[in-house]
């Protein structure tokens, strides 16, 4: 055996070493990919976690907003229910001792009662905190007020009313297409602040998509390190060779059932039914015989597949193995006297040969 020099064994040594060191594309995607991968993954679970502890919505929302120079104040629809169906609406008028009531009604009524009078919109949120407020002048000339006049806190109009001194406030449940407002009456007073408190039922929850990223960033990080890191060709052959034990498994699958279905037709051609023969059927060429014929030795019969039609011989063998209506025929009443005449007869030599000895 010839003897490695010492530049071959260097060389084989530097082959190895290439061979063991991981490629270009391997430290790509386990130095770089792999790690910003995990940085977001980290990220995205921290921003969940933050969102479901110490920036989670609050349950409860406050606005208010300061109003002046007006006697009237009215919600638009769909303010009452804008954050939860429970609001608790107030106002408060300051050192006022005039009489202050809060009304519920359809925006039709309102409407109706303040033709003809400026008012202040509360139109919905400028931010979580502070109402957004709109003035509204007043329709055509003020219509004087007679004796005869309805006071507001007496008006049908309302479904409900609440007064106070200065101060008035009022918890009501409306719903989102009920198209219910709030109206408030300040009296003497012109000035005023309107505050609504919301207790939400449901939270939003703005953690789950932040975990849902981040273990999908997770994932993306261990097929990054792992199977994307993995030079082309070996993940082409390790596909190539998954395929070729499935398909070496399915033709052995498929030759063993060509030969098993070529075992069974060679059974059902090589196959010969016996003949049913009646008993002493051969005594009725030759009565009186006593001696019985000696059974005839069938040869072996050779088969070649290759030159037979498979599909004629199992037809065939299909139609041998079907019942002789020949051979299970009737027998008559003569034909059964005669069998036993000759049954007798021979009886009768066997004795008479036995006593001759």
């Amino acid at each position: 055996m010839k003897k490695q020099t010492s530049k071959e064994r260097k060389r084989d040594e530097r082959k190895s070493k290439s061979a063991a060191r991981p490629t270009r594309h391997a430290r790509i995607m386990r130095g770089v990919v792999t790690p910003i991968l995990g940085l977001l993954a980290v990220a995205c679970i921290g921003l969940g976690i933050m969102n479901a502890t110490y920036w989670k919505p609050s349950s409860q929302i406050a606005a208010s907003a300061a109003v002046k120079g007006t006697q009237y104040i009215v919600t638009d629809p769909g303010v009452l229910p804008l954050v939860d169906n429970q609001v608790t609406v107030s106002a408060d008028a300051g050192s006022s001792d005039g009489e202050v009531c809060l009304a519920l009604g359809s925006n039709k009524d309102v409407i109706g009662w303040l033709a003809r009078q400026p008012y202040v919109r509360v139109t919905g949120l400028n931010e979580w905190t502070t109402l957004a407020t709109t003035k509204v002048s007043a329709q055509g000339a003020a219509a004087d007020a007679g004796d005869d006049a309805v006071a507001f806190k007496d008006s049908d109009m309302w479904t409900s009313v609440t007064c106070g001194t200065g101060t008035v406030k009022a918890e009501t449940k409306v719903a989102s297409d009920s198209g219910t407002v709030a109206i408030i009456d300040l009296g003497k007073s012109s000035n005023a602040t309107v505050r609504m408190n919301w207790v939400r039922q449901t939270l939003p929850d703005f953690a789950m998509p932040f975990y849902f990223a981040g273990g999908l960033l997770a994932l993306l990080a261990v097929l990054a390190a792992s199977l994307f890191a993995m030079p082309p060709h070996k993940r082409r052959k390790r596909v190539v060779s998954g395929s070729a034990a499935e398909k070496q498994a399915e033709e052995v699958a498929v030759s063993q059932a060509v030969a098993g279905s070529v075992a069974s037709l060679k059974a059902a051609v090589s196959f010969k039914p016996k003949s049913k023969r009646r008993r002493h059927a051969a005594h009725r060429g030759k009565p009186g015989a006593g001696t019985p014929a000696k059974p005839e030795i069938s040869q072996p019969k050779v088969v070649d597949p290759g030159s037979r039609n498979l599909v004629a011989d199992q037809q065939n063998a299909q139609a041998m193995d079907q019942p002789d209506d020949s051979a299970t025929s009737v027998i008559t009443a003569s034909e059964l006297q005669t069998y036993f005449a000759r049954l007798s007869q021979e009886s009768d030599d066997d004795t008479k040969g036995s006593s001759n000895e």
